[in-house]
């Protein structure tokens, strides 16, 4: 119930879709698809943040970490640009400290575990601890 009030109060739609898609998910019992929803919307939260930097100092950035990388001009570019370097990023434009990029790797690396063919099925917990994280940092 909290969640839901949180994602009524997004403004952007599809942060809010990406969220309600993952609660209709956990709901389900569907942990793994729940996760990569949420992550999502973290991942869509966080090209919103950057964009907020100009431009320059935001594609300066990326190329400090990834040789003859994509020029961002639009979200879109962002589909070139690792979801880890984007991570790295955020931390150099001072958009996260180190320990919450630290906990949103993590967040990748459990995201990364439920999207490709493996045998790791996340229990409720660590769906719930998952989607705490994710918005105890970005909201």
């Amino acid at each position: 119930q909290q969640l839901i009030s949180q994602i009524n109060r997004l403004s952007d739609r599809d942060e809010k879709e990406y969220l309600l898609e993952a609660v209709k998910c956990l709901d389900a019992g569907a942990y793994r698809a729940g996760i990569i929803f949420i992550w999502n919307y973290a991942v869509r939260n966080i090209h919103h943040r950057l964009l907020t930097h100009s431009l320059n100092s935001l594609n300066q950035a990326i190329s400090r970490r990834v040789n003859n990388a994509k020029q961002i001009t639009t979200e879109d570019d962002f589909a070139f640009i690792k979801e880890s370097v984007v991570l790295m990023v955020t931390v150099d434009l001072g958009v996260f400290d180190k320990n919450q990029k630290k906990i949103l790797e993590d967040c990748l690396g459990i995201r990364n575990s439920c999207g490709h063919p493996g045998k790791y099925f996340p229990t409720q917990a660590k769906a719930k601890a998952f989607i705490e994280d994710i918005i105890n940092i970005l909201t």
